[in-house]
């Protein structure tokens, strides 16, 4: 992968950077050290002077760890839209050719099959691009920004008695969305990082989906309703159903959930009874699954399934994330 050189960031968004890494698993950073040949074991604490040390000591470069962010983000804690891309969209870009004429009239040739390396661009920023027969993969990063509420007081004010005052400071964090196409069937993933704060995905994706409308058009793509799998994945046997909602063909609503996170309400006799009545009739709200281990799985996948999307909790693999979404396409 081709770098852009990132000089020594500011003092800010160098903190905003450790942050960031070592709001994962320490694993990483271990992982990362132990390939710099610096000793790697220890707290999040001891991992942290080590990254600070390595800097200081020029062993270790601000590129190298925003490529090791890059390593660690896009799998997991993603909310994905599944798409169907008509096949005329799709015969054009399995032609390897042609999409790379399309980066290039878009001023982005170095960036096909490539990418560099960014941290918190000004304007969403493609960051990388695969193509071979099997996929067209686009990585986006971009900034965010959020209020975060830090004070909330009371002040007598001579002419209005008693006001409420909230103060808000104002976040600034990063974001990476990607778009995965499946070439011989021309089915397509978008993949929203999880919000800092709020739950505005749709208008993040509107506006994710005008940023790669020029090689995947977005007018020529129909949304997958995730909300017709909910139903059939909570009657199988490959989920532990920690909730879910359901709603009648009247429009009444029910939900479920079970007592603990380790549970499955279905284990409970008067819910499953509940459950039971409702019968077939139904249309899915949100599931609140987790995904049992069973081949490619090595462990539990949590995803909460709503009407045209899934959020993954937690950190994933590229492996595990394919597949879960490849189950969730059959049943809907």
């Amino acid at each position: 992968m081709a770098n852009i050189h990132i000089p020594l960031l500011p003092a800010a968004d160098f903190e905003l950077l450790i942050e960031l890494i070592f709001a994962h698993t320490k694993q990483h950073v271990s992982d990362f050290l132990q390939g710099k040949n610096i000793p790697y074991t220890g707290t999040k604490e001891t991992l942290e002077e080590r990254i600070r040390t390595g800097i200081d000591q020029r062993a270790i470069s601000h590129e190298e760890l925003v490529a090791l962010l890059d390593d660690i983000e896009g799998w997991g804690n993603q909310h994905v839209y599944l798409y169907k891309l008509t096949e005329a969209a799709v015969e054009v870009l399995r032609d390897g050719d042609l999409v790379q004429q399309q980066f290039e009239a878009k001023g982005l040739g170095h960036l096909f099959n490539d990418g560099i390396t960014v941290f918190i661009p000004e304007q969403p920023t493609l960051a990388s691009s695969s193509h071979n027969d099997q996929t067209l993969n686009l990585k986006f990063v971009e900034q965010r920004r959020w209020s975060e509420l830090i004070a909330n007081e009371v002040e007598d004010h001579p002419d209005y008695g008693q006001l409420e005052v909230r103060k808000y400071r104002t976040r600034r964090g990063r974001g990476v969305n990607s778009v995965r196409v499946h070439l011989p069937t021309g089915q397509v993933e978008v993949m929203i990082q999880t919000l800092q704060s709020g739950t505005r995905y749709d208008e993040v994706r509107d506006n994710f989906l005008a940023e790669f409308d020029w090689i995947v058009p977005w007018v020529a793509m129909t949304l997958v309703e995730t909300a017709k799998a909910i139903p059939a994945i909570e009657a199988t046997d490959e989920t532990r159903n920690r909730a879910s909602i359901l709603g009648t063909l009247t429009g009444s609503v029910a939900a479920f959930r079970s007592s603990q996170a380790s549970a499955d309400y279905r284990t409970d006799g008067d819910v499953k009874n509940a459950r039971d009545a409702l019968g077939d009739a139904v249309v899915g709200v949100m599931g609140n699954f987790y995904w049992l281990p069973t081949a490619p799985l090595l462990q539990e996948v949590h995803t909460h399934i709503y009407k045209d999307r899934i959020g993954f909790l937690g950190e994933r693999t590229e492996i595990e994330v394919g597949y879960v979404l490849s189950r969730i396409r059959a049943y809907c």
